[in-house]
């Protein structure tokens, strides 16, 4: 797709994230939780419930001291001019997202070239990579005081020569307000003159534990859209303007959730309707991918996870592709009472 850029509110650009591991912690990256042995009854009395999964907030790992490791579920392109190497990823090894204490850097790491269709989503975040089918990955180091903010985006950029790396992450709302658990990241690698561009729209943050997601029953959840979409050659901004529904079947492992797009290619400009699109994917484990049909003869791909309690939250990373624009970006939301 021909534009990497993304934005949230004021922002220029935002970042898509993983799913957290990398810190110690109840709840925290990196962890899975040792279940709770039953209770043994009292001769005469009650069993003592077990006590529910408890969670670290996205908040609280970031400001824990040491290192960390965020795995990305999401999406993937290569080249803007003409999209190749499109997939969808919730593996938990296609897309790594590292602090570094030592040196004190984010580093982030992706296969080199990326792995050809879409890896199937497993049970846990961070499955040990088979050496014979994983390609070595390419990692970019971004310095972590280099940053810039701006709103709920803060970028980071790094350019040798030709090359520049760009890593950009959200924290993104719902009504107004942050969400817990989940975070956004977008990184790109663009080399100006060559075909080796690489384009990645992640989500992360405190997966939900696979013991705690929900089996039975179907749930709602309230949704924000987060991208932009091109269209000869104009950039129209997405956040804000436009929205989205998300369902999940958590007995038949399923998920459905459209996407209402519609943009400005500056704040004074007009709305532009770029269509609406539906979406459908499985669940394996706490992540899921999909694909995404729609208005324009757009077709696309999404990829996510639950995060949180009881899979109190959900992201995902889309792309879409339609015969005159191109869009990608993030959807995220909490689950409705």
């Amino acid at each position: 797709m021909k534009s990497s850029r993304l934005a949230l509110g004021v922002s220029a650009i935002a970042f898509v994230g993983m799913v957290v591991t990398g810190c110690s912690g109840s709840g925290g990256p990196n962890s899975t939780p040792t279940p709770s042995p039953t209770p043994t009854p009292t001769p005469g009395g009650t069993p003592t419930p077990t006590p529910s999964a408890t969670y670290s907030t996205v908040a609280e790992i970031d400001a824990a001291d040491g290192d960390k490791r965020y795995n990305a579920v999401g999406v993937r392109w290569q080249v803007q001019t003409s999209p190749t190497g499109r997939g969808k990823f919730a593996d938990g090894t296609s897309f790594t997202f590292d602090y570094v204490k030592s040196d004190n850097t984010y580093r982030v790491s992706y296969p080199t070239p990326a792995p050809s269709g879409s890896p199937a989503p497993t049970p846990t975040p961070t499955p040990t990579p088979t050496p014979s089918t994983t390609p070595s990955p390419t990692v970019i180091a971004f310095s972590a005081g280099s940053g810039v903010t701006v709103g709920d985006t803060t970028t980071y950029t790094k350019s040798s020569g030709s090359t520049t790396d760009t890593m950009r992450v959200i924290v993104p709302q719902q009504g107004g307000v942050d969400l817990t658990y989940t975070r956004f990241l977008a990184f790109d690698h663009d080399e100006t003159g060559t075909a080796s561009d690489w384009h990645y729209r992640t989500v992360y943050g405190i997966l939900t534990y696979a013991s705690d997601r929900p089996t039975t029953g179907t749930a709602t959840y309230s949704t924000s859209i987060y991208g932009d979409a091109t269209r000869a050659s104009t950039d129209y901004l997405l956040t804000g303007n436009s929205s989205g529904t998300f369902s999940v079947d958590f007995a038949g492992n399923t998920v459905t959730s459209t996407l209402d797009l519609k943009g400005r290619s500056d704040p004074s400009s007009s709305l532009v309707d770029f269509g609406s699109f539906t979406g459908s994917g499985t669940i394996v484990g706490v992540g899921y991918t999909g694909t995404l049909t729609g208005s324009n003869s757009a077709s696309g791909e999404f990829g996510g996870a639950f995060f949180g309690p009881q899979a109190a939250e959900y992201g995902y990373a889309w792309y879409l592709n339609g015969s005159d624009f191109t869009a990608n970006g993030f959807a995220s939301g909490k689950k409705n009472p």
